[in-house]
């Protein structure tokens, strides 16, 4: 696996991953980076990769080996917990010192495609196949609340920083935002594609979607701000410490880097190995 700095140079190269890379991601305190990986018969790995000290770029631990594909991943805020999304239905928590699954949510009817914890880690969402978003108290477990709005997939979901209100998108080329107590849509913002992977920041929700933009929704207007990034679609996006860039990844398999500012492009560059 290949790790760049965001102007496009090579920063490390690191083995021991797999054949295929199905999801990452880094711990808040950015030490270590898990990853979801594996090859034929071995799909359901999470590796936890060093990224500092003399352990700097080796796996340390495997704490989850499932018989299913991995396809999502979320640290709890205060990295003591990795939330799992996985293939056969269910959604993992993983208790990081210990290495053992301690908790399991079996709610959704088919693959589970998106997990997120809240900014307070009390809460969790995750998204699904079969088109529902669940929002569930990450520490018990309890289901809160299913949101059923979708006309299709749930490819993406996030949730406010104190966990009130949800948002989540996929193929009817909507992002929903509802509130968890109720359900209730407050809004649906139209794409011009299918949206994928969210990340949110302070006042926005940024959001990848099929038709080749990556888009800025700001929450205190649900006002849409595209930006048009590539000629192909746009599957997962990620902000920069300080929020002042966004790094999106697309289907061809460049990396395309935005100033959040004004959506002006950075940089880009083909990160095939």
């Amino acid at each position: 696996m290949l790790v760049w700095n965001l102007d496009g140079s090579l920063a490390r190269r690191i083995s021991n991953i797999g054949e295929r890379v199905y999801a990452l991601a880094v711990s808040p305190d950015g030490t270590t980076l898990a990853v979801a990986c594996g090859q034929p018969g071995r799909q359901g790995e999470v590796r936890l990769v060093s990224l500092v000290g003399e352990t700097r770029d080796t796996v340390t631990s495997v704490p989850v080996r499932l018989d299913d594909v991995v396809l999502d991943l979320s640290f709890r805020p205060d990295g003591g917990m990795l939330a799992v999304a996985c293939a056969d239905k269910a959604v993992r928590l993983v208790d990081l010192a210990s290495g053992e699954v301690v908790q399991t949510f079996q709610s959704h009817a088919e693959q589970v495609t998106a997990v997120r914890y809240s900014g307070d880690g009390g809460r969790l969402i995750s998204g699904s196949r079969d088109g529902s978003a669940k929002v569930f108290d990450a520490a018990n477990g309890q289901l809160l609340v299913s949101y059923q709005g979708h006309a299709g997939p749930v490819r993406g979901v996030a949730l406010l920083a104190d966990g009130s209100q949800a948002f989540s998108t996929g193929d009817d080329k909507k992002l929903h935002r509802w509130n968890v107590a109720d359900a209730k849509k407050l809004a649906d913002i139209a794409l011009g594609g299918g949206g994928f992977r969210l990340a949110p920041s302070a006042d926005a929700i940024w959001l990848p979607s099929a038709d080749g933009q990556l888009r800025r929704i700001t929450l205190s207007d649900n006002a849409a701000h595209g930006f048009p990034t590539a000629d192909t679609w746009l599957l997962c996006t990620s902000l920069s410490p300080d929020g002042t860039l966004a790094a999106t990844g697309s289907h061809d398999g460049t990396i395309h880097v935005t100033n959040t500012a004004d959506g002006s492009p950075k940089t880009s560059w083909a990160a095939n190995p």
